[in-house]
């Protein structure tokens, strides 16, 4: 068994990174031999041509994390070859391995709460007993039309086309998982789709609705500024929440935060508007949080929405709507949709297009606003 990883460039200005498998050979009816190869593509891509530090970075980091994956598939295959495997790993339980995948996402309550969702269904479907022995591609394919045909919300109804999409791609990783910790030589659910998402309703804050919040007195100070902070920086709770002074650095005459996303892991290099300093306060030591006292919790959640009442804003505003809410005042300001992407820190850019959708409906909207003739 040999495995080359090998890269591939793509259009879009990307290098797609791929395990190559090579299995020997098949031999012809007139002698001739065939090398019998499979081929697996990886999460991670490269920046074909890297135009700054960040994706230089980027980039290191990424072949880094692949040609791991490569030593691991390497040492699973070689296991199995010659018999060295352990045989009580694949009889790993399937549902412990996800709790404790769970239990490592707690400090991000929003993506503790999908993964939490997801293993519930997981259990609904398949009970507490399931080892990794019985994880096929029929169960996987078991448990998305579980979750498209008979799972149901804690008010009965069926699960949204997107609740489907976000709880089979969690499986799906938590199976990836399994491959990197050697429980199983692959995951069987390679090949396997999730259900498509459908598009759904981004709130967001106007200019004037942030204006009237700013001035608007909140009961917990530290929601006010980190919510004000995430408006002007784009940035998620989960990141703002750990955000470090050892983070935030002077850098050409300005601030900008390096940081690791939580949910992509990915390095960030973000720059950030004097205003938006403003919202953080007195340095403190490197080590100190910056928005100290900032918490997740219903109270919390109640709070914000209680802030935004008295500032006579009527939409169901959470903490996330302040990403959405710098993603939109940006587009609308004239930034195009690739520096956007860099900003909001998001992988693929049809992510951020969903902004540039939302820019579609508000021009609609303005010609239409043209009176009968």
């Amino acid at each position: 068994m040999e495995i080359k990883l090998i890269k591939r460039e793509l259009k879009n200005g990307r290098t797609s990174l791929v395990l190559e498998y090579y299995l020997g050979y098949t031999l012809g009816a007139n002698g001739t031999t065939r090398p019998k190869r499979k081929f697996e593509t990886l999460e991670y891509f490269l920046y074909t041509a890297p135009r700054n530090k960040a994706e230089r970075d980027h980039n290191k980091i990424n072949l880094e994390m692949a040609e791991k994956v490569k030593a691991k598939r390497l040492l699973a295959e070689q296991n199995e070859q010659y018999g060295f495997a352990v045989p009580f790993k694949i009889r790993t339980n399937l549902v412990e391995f996800i709790r404790g995948m769970v239990e490592q996402r707690k400090d991000s309550p929003g993506n503790w709460g999908n993964w939490d969702s997801m293993l519930k269904h997981l259990i609904a479907y398949a009970g507490t007993e399931t080892t990794f022995e019985r994880v096929d591609r029929l169960f996987v394919e078991g448990f998305r039309n579980y979750l498209a045909k008979e799972a149901r919300t804690k008010s009965g109804t069926a699960l949204s086309a997107n609740s489907q999409n976000s709880y089979f791609l969690k499986f799906k990783a938590a199976l990836n998982r399994a491959v990197e910790e050697g429980i199983v030589p692959q995951s069987p659910a390679m090949g396997v789709k999730a259900t498509r998402t459908e598009d759904v309703h981004r709130e967001y804050l106007t200019v004037e609705e942030l204006q009237r919040l700013v001035k608007t007195d909140c009961s917990y100070p530290v929601l006010k500024d980190a919510f004000i902070f995430s408006c002007l920086t784009g940035m998620r709770w989960s990141d703002i929440n750990k955000l470090t002074w050892g983070e935030v650095q002077e850098f050409d005459g300005g601030t900008r935060v390096v940081f690791r996303q939580k949910k992509t892991r990915g390095l960030e290099y973000l720059d950030i508007a004097e205003q938006a300093v403003r919202y953080m306060g007195p340095r403190g030591r490197a080590d100190e949080r910056v928005f100290t006292g900032l918490k997740y919790s219903a109270w919390h959640n109640l709070a914000l929405r209680e802030w935004c009442m008295k500032a006579g804003i009527t939409k169901h505003i959470t903490f996330h709507c302040g990403r959405h809410t710098f993603a939109v005042l940006q587009l609308s300001l004239g930034t195009e949709i690739y520096t956007l992407s860099k900003l909001l820190g998001h992988r693929e850019l049809k992510t951020t297009q969903v902004y540039a959708q939302i820019m579609d409906e508000k021009k609609r909207e303005a010609v239409n606003r043209i009176p009968e003739l």
